[in-house]
């Protein structure tokens, strides 16, 4: 039995929802609707859903969820509002996440943090620079390693890992940012190209100061 939930969870559902494909078909499959959409330069994206499981259509297991992004938007190559920029995402659901950080054309790319809804459970994302001068891509190995031709090539990548609560099996994770480059003759990498992509959460959040009556300080991030 135990075999047959783990397939039914990590095989036959995530191949279901790819055989779906279009965006459409999955809404209906979870009953997602939306509440708001804002679409200006800053705005709001809500919607709620329910689950797809063999027990969604009984009155008493109908729970819905709610999740929301605020923050910058931009438009999907289709014309939809989705996340790009600075942000937070929220979501209701047991294993839902309060993502706060960069996201680009949608998804997520650091740095962000991000806080289970019910498990308290942390991850964060860093941007990293990287640097090599070996002609094979960043992830092809040689016995005898070549010298790139173009000299130095510069990238940035996005690392994130779990730093409290449980430690999830996928982390640590890197994804590519900006990939290894030389750069152009226009727009030529260097370390200082990499250091100013190099952006940290904290540099996004404001802090404010307040002093009160008595001179003493108090500080808000």
């Amino acid at each position: 039995i135990t075999i047959f939930w783990w397939a039914c969870i990590n095989i036959f559902y995530p191949a279901l929802v790819i055989k779906l494909g279009s965006t459409n078909s999955v809404g209906r499959l979870w009953s997602i609707q939306r509440l708001t959409r804002s679409c200006a330069a800053r705005g709001q994206i809500e919607y709620t859903y329910a689950p797809a499981h063999l027990f969604a259509r009984l009155p008493f297991c109908q729970k819905r969820r709610h999740c929301s992004y605020e923050g910058e938007v931009g438009r999907s190559e289709h014309g939809a509002c989705i996340p790009h920029g600075w942000g937070t995402w929220t979501d209701s659901a047991k294993h839902g996440e309060t993502l706060t950080g960069y996201w680009e054309h949608g998804l997520p790319i650091g740095p962000f943090r991000s806080v289970g809804t019910r498990t308290g459970c942390v991850s964060a994302n860093l941007r990293i620079g990287v640097v090599s001068n070996a002609a094979q891509t960043w992830n092809e190995k040689e016995l005898f390693p070549r010298l790139c031709s173009s000299g130095l090539q510069w990238g940035v990548i996005g690392v994130e890992a779990s730093i409290a609560g449980s430690w999830f099996k996928g982390l640590p994770h890197a994804g590519i940012i900006a990939p290894l480059s030389a750069g152009t003759s226009h727009e030529p990498r260097s370390a200082g190209w990499v250091i100013e992509r190099l952006l940290h959460i904290q540099d996004l959040t404001s802090t404010q100061s307040t002093v009160d009556g008595r001179g003493e300080g108090s500080g808000r991030g």
